[in-house]
């Protein structure tokens, strides 16, 4: 996926560019985090790009960039991109991811990404689910994100109970940077109107 930034001047508007995950710099070895690969699954790795074994960069685990989630607010703009479904093909399922991304005088860089805090969002893949973590609900204001996650489980430990849903907040200060803040259950699970 891509997005398209358009701005404004005094003539008009203006196409900036495109972003997307490689040339925002998202390009680092995935190995330590998805496992081996299960190379009697090669044929479902059809819609991968193909690098060799354990060398596919980090963009190439997610696609559609912005589609699913998109927010911006004076020079931030945070895009969730989903995770690419592996079949079993590797170890790990990982979780969708959101990334904030700022405009500066170099341009638009990467700030930071986040995967799913939910545990149960990213791991074996035999056990992990799809929180849909920013699918749909992302908000940016002030050093501020509010990201939903609609697939969150009410017990996300046993990956049981009814799909609750949840909402994280994620603060930017200048002595750490951008962090998990905290979350917010759905004050309704488990009750008639959930």
């Amino acid at each position: 996926g891509r997005i398209r930034v358009w701005n404004s001047s005094s003539s008009g508007w203006f196409n900036e560019g495109s972003l997307d995950l490689y040339n925002l710099g998202f390009t680092a070895s995935m190995a330590a985090t998805i496992g081996t690969e299960n190379y009697s699954l090669d044929s479902i790795m059809d819609d991968f790009p193909s690098w060799p074994s354990l060398t596919r960069p980090a963009y190439a685990f997610y696609y559609h960039f912005g589609r699913k989630g998109l927010a911006v607010s004076g020079d931030h703009i945070v895009a969730v991109a989903s995770a690419r479904a592996n079949g079993g093909y590797f170890d790990v399922d990982l979780s969708n991811r959101i990334f904030i991304i700022k405009s500066g005088s170099a341009g638009w860089e990467l700030e930071k990404s986040f995967k799913s805090p939910n545990a149960s969002a990213e791991t074996d893949d035999t056990v992990s689910l799809s929180d849909r973590f920013g699918e749909g609900g992302l908000a940016i204001h002030k050093g501020t994100v509010l990201v939903t996650a609609g697939g969150s489980k009410e017990d996300d430990n046993t990956n049981s109970g009814t799909t609750a849903g949840r909402a994280y907040i994620f603060k930017s200060s200048s002595a750490s940077g951008w962090a998990l803040d905290s979350s917010i259950d759905n004050p309704f699970s488990g009750s008639s109107t959930h």
